[in-house]
């Protein structure tokens, strides 16, 4: 799998493009209403952004070729004692954890769920963030992608019914699945 590298955000082509794949992985997602409340969302240009300042982030971006354009990306949060996404849901974290927050995993080109995942999600961006000191993410999803980040390894955290609309609240224990996988 060619390396994945950080989205350059000053670089403003860079971070339009990143906005725009964003825009396009959810504005077709009619089951996902709820991320209104929690990203920002610009219709007229079709962009999209988290409401974490990209100070406060990293964004990972995979490349199915060195020269291609990228095909997935994964934003984090690295400030959640400033802000935590999810407490827009009602969520908090486990109080004394080294955490991190996963904001938004998307990919902008067909790639497999389990190449994305054991490939770039956490052989680059849980490796990386286990070197930065977290050993724990936290991220949400909806009942749709429950089943399938359980059993990538995520644990059921908390669950929330917002008008209507489940949304679940997961913890990655990233030390750990670093470890198993053989890169920790």
């Amino acid at each position: 799998m060619p390396p994945a590298d950080l989205l350059d955000t000053g670089d403003i082509a860079a971070v339009e493009r990143y906005e725009r794949h964003f825009y396009q992985a959810y504005t077709r997602l009619t089951d996902n209403r709820l991320v209104r409340r929690i990203w920002i969302f610009d219709d007229e240009r079709q962009r999209v952004r988290t409401s974490i300042p990209y100070r406060d982030q990293v964004v990972y971006q995979w490349r199915p070729a060195p020269d291609a354009e990228p095909g997935c990306y994964l934003a984090v949060n690295l400030e959640v004692k400033r802000a935590f996404q999810s407490a827009h849901y009602g969520f908090t974290p486990e109080p004394g954890e080294t955490c991190c927050e996963f904001l938004n995993v998307m990919t902008a080109s067909p790639v497999p769920a389990g190449r994305l995942f054991a490939g770039f999600i956490r052989d680059v961006g849980m490796r990386d963030l286990v070197d930065r000191g977290f050993d724990v993410a936290y991220g949400t999803c909806t009942r749709r992608l429950l089943a399938p980040y359980l059993r990538l390894g995520a644990q059921h955290a908390a669950a929330r019914t917002i008008d209507g609309e489940e949304r679940h609240l997961l913890r990655w224990p990233i030390g750990e699945l670093t470890a198993r996988s053989g890169r920790g």
